[in-house]
């Protein structure tokens, strides 16, 4: 009998369906609690994330912190990415004792490295180095590249990982092959859709759970890849060599098992708010009696930079200092209880609009630009007000931009130096925009410089209000940190900024804007900011002059219930147990296709014409075709395009042969090409004709394929470029 149209008895199929059940309630997540408990030793966690736990940024912190929240069950392995502290390949260890960092074989393969603060514990954690290239090498294997799931794959052979866990923007994986152990993404979703034609759809389609950063994210994703994907019902036929509706419906469910569902569950980042509000008190205190500079001192340990252009108002004791204590009642300084000190000087009375994050991207996400004009807008309308209305006393108002540069954010990794002269800065010059913006040098304070945490606390807390209407957020520490010290904030009313924020104003955007890569992001509304600002300053001004200050228990509590360590640990361990029993589902589903029972039909997907359609589709491959080609044998295509994606998912680009006079110049524009349709979703990002989407799938495809003759034939023209042209068809 002929193996690929052969018909299964029904015995072979409820065996394979008792074998896909058993295996699914062997790995369901009560089972895997009781082997949890009765394991003799942990399984192997790897966490992997930009940089080593003690550097700049929230990602590292937050890893840290989830190590410790899951040490008692796993064994933390630490990867990383960043070429800053890429180590060679091998396992390291920190000492008990962080104070001896600098004895460690990690101090001595990264010697620019900062040190870790002393209240770090690291002796859990042991640090992954690269890939041996080597190791392939002696194969005859090229290495897998950095960022995309072979790498993850090679490195948890090399360190026998049970599991990882991901924590970066999606987009920096590349899914070039499935995983070969379970894995969960940790993800910062920078839209509030997740579409098929984007490139975010196919990396959270190889994940096995994703912990979604918000709420309003994780019901994206659970939309987008939360089932099986729809390869439709098949092709029929009465040829007695293609399998009949039954079997291909049979083939086609096997197939999207292999591919899966992703578990989805919300799972924020942790954010303690005793702890961010004892870290400002002790940062406020240190400030009221000296320098910005000389309280990082203080609290680093190391000597005070006083070089990098600090400005006067972040030095103790001058009359413009944001952090001078107010005045006594009967001090002479004092207009008016509620008006401050002189207009000229500041004090806790001052309405201070602090703007915080990085500035480091050319699409200016954190809308710098748009803060700035708010902010603007808002102060002339102030002084309008003022001007018309003598005998009210108004606060002053000064906006502090503390600003993550990014050359900063590497200085981590080169000993905390100053960047050299031509190492430039990324995203908005801050020091042009705040002139072009017409605003009073006295107006604002400028901050570029990386501070110990109590400052940046104590940054929130001295603040009136956070003015942080980003243009999108996949989560938006810093919202979640102001509302903890207690500090209203100013939102953009999308994604993450939406959900999260409770105490100040999410303002709804103006319209939503799109990349040149179709990144979705949403366009603030200046005059909403400046509306925002308005509103919380008239009620800033109220509070000081009634003397009574709002208390917010209701936000509170929903900060220490919903960020809690205790509620991301018990759903970490739920989202792990799930992608566990998913991993295995899909592993038992590709296990009962073999050669012989490939779907006929959804493989691919056609994309013909001068500009190609969006590729939107669940087909694993996108045919790149010229026009005037007629597919011969369909069907077979089909199945060879799941062969590839089954048991070949290295190959990313398969070439349908041509004739001898397109090959004698080489594989060229009009040349049939499939490419996988991950691969098209990335490069649709950057032309839409179909010659150009070849130039650059050929670019990207370094796993090549040439498929057999006889699969289509093609009408192409030939001779001169006058009306008259000949037709001539080719087999292809």
């Amino acid at each position: 009998m002929s193996c690929i149209c052969c018909r299964r008895s029904p015995l072979w199929v409820s065996i394979t369906a008792f074998l896909l059940l058993f295996i699914s309630l062997a790995s369901s997540p009560a089972v895997l609690a009781e082997d949890t408990i009765n394991a003799p030793k942990k399984k192997r966690l790897g966490l992997m994330t930009a940089s080593i736990p003690w550097s700049f940024g929230p990602y590292q912190n937050q890893m840290y912190q989830l190590s410790h929240l899951l040490k008692s069950e796993y064994e933390i392995y630490w990867i990383t990415f960043s070429k800053n502290v890429a180590l060679p390949p091998g396992e390291y260890r920190l000492p008990a004792d962080v104070t001896k960092y600098r004895n460690s074989k990690l101090h001595q393969l990264l010697p620019k490295m900062v040190p870790p603060q002393p209240e770090y514990e690291l002796d859990h954690i042991t640090f992954l180095g690269q890939l041996d290239p080597n190791k392939y090498m002696e194969r005859n294997e090229q290495p897998p590249m950095e960022g995309t799931a072979s790498y993850i794959n090679g490195l948890a052979k090399m360190h026998s990982l049970d599991c990882v866990i991901t924590l970066f923007d999606i987009t920096r994986l590349i899914p070039d092959v499935p995983f070969d152990l379970p894995v969960v993404a940790w993800v910062p979703l920078h839209s509030a859709t997740v579409r098929k034609s984007s490139s975010d759809y196919w990396m959270l389609r190889h994940y096995h759970g994703a912990a979604s950063l918000a709420p309003s994210s994780a019901r994206a994703i659970e939309l987008a890849v939360g089932d099986y994907p729809d390869y439709g019902s098949g092709n029929t036929s009465d040829d007695d060599n293609l399998l009949d509706r039954e079997e291909q419906q049979y083939a086609l469910d096997l197939t999207a098992k292999v591919t899966g569902k992703v578990g989805v569950e919300f799972i924020p980042h942790i954010i303690d708010r005793l702890s961010i509000v004892k870290s400002a008190e002790k940062g406020l205190n240190l400030l009221e009696w000296m320098s910005v500079a000389h309280a990082d001192s203080v609290l680093s340990g190391n000597p005070p930079i006083m070089d990098r252009g600090q400005e006067r108002t972040l030095e103790a004791g001058h009359e413009r200092s944001l952090f001078r204590p107010s005045p006594d009642e009967g001090d002479s300084e004092v207009i008016n209880r509620g008006c401050g000190v002189d207009r000229k000087g500041i004090d806790q009375s001052t309405f201070v609009v602090l703007m915080q994050g990085g500035n480091y991207d050319g699409e200016d996400r954190k809308g710098w630009d748009t803060h700035v004009q708010g902010f603007t807008r808002f102060y002339h309308r102030l002084q309008e007000l003022s001007s018309m209305d003598d005998d009210t006393c108004h606060a002053n108002v000064h906006l502090h931009i503390h600003s993550m540069e990014s050359y900063l954010i590497e200085s981590d990794a080169n000993g905390d130096m100053d960047a050299p002269p031509m190492v430039l800065p990324g995203g908005h010059q801050q020091h042009k925009l705040l002139h072009y913006s017409g605003l009073p040098r006295d107006v604002y304070t400028l901050d570029l410089s990386k501070h110990q945490p109590e400052i940046v606390a104590a940054y929130k807390a001295r603040a009136s209000v956070c003015l942080h209407a980003s243009k999108v957020e996949g989560f938006g520490m810093n919202v979640l940190e102001c509302q903890a010290a207690g500090t209203p904030v100013i939102t953009t009313n999308y994604t993450a900024m939406g959900d999260f924020t409770k105490l100040g104003r999410a303002v709804d955007p103006l319209q939503m804007i799109k990349t040149l890569g179709l990144y979705e992001m949403a366009l603030p509304d200046v005059g909403g900011i400046a509306d925002a600002l308005m509103e919380l300053y008239l009620e800033h001004n109220a509070a000081i002059q009634t003397g009574q200050k709002t208390m917010n228990e209701e936000v509170n509590q929903w900060i220490d219930t919903t960020f809690s360590p205790s509620s991301v640990r018990s759903t970490f361990l739920r989202v792990l147990a799930s992608a566990e029993a998913e991993y295995m589902e899909r592993t038992v589903a590709k296990k009962a296709i073999s050669y012989e029972v490939f779907a006929s039909s959804s493989g691919y997907a056609l994309a013909q014409g001068y500009h190609t359609p969006i590729a939107d589709w669940d087909a694993p491959w996108t045919l790149l075709a010229p026009d005037g080609l007629t597919l011969t044998n369909p069907t077979a295509l089909d199945r060879l395009c799941w062969e590839m994606t089954l048991f070949h998912p290295q190959t990313n680009l398969m070439v349908l042969p041509a004739d001898d006079e397109i090959l004698a110049g080489g594989i060229n524009e009009n040349t049939p090409l499939l490419v996988r349709t991950f691969v098209i979703t990335g490069i649709q990002g950057q032309a839409s004709r179909r010659v150009s989407l070849v130039g650059l799938a050929m670019q990207l495809g370094k796993h090549q394929k040439m498929l057999p003759a006889g699969l289509a034939t093609m009408r192409k023209q030939t001779g001169s470029f006058d009306n008259e042209r000949e037709m001539r068809t080719d087999q292809l």
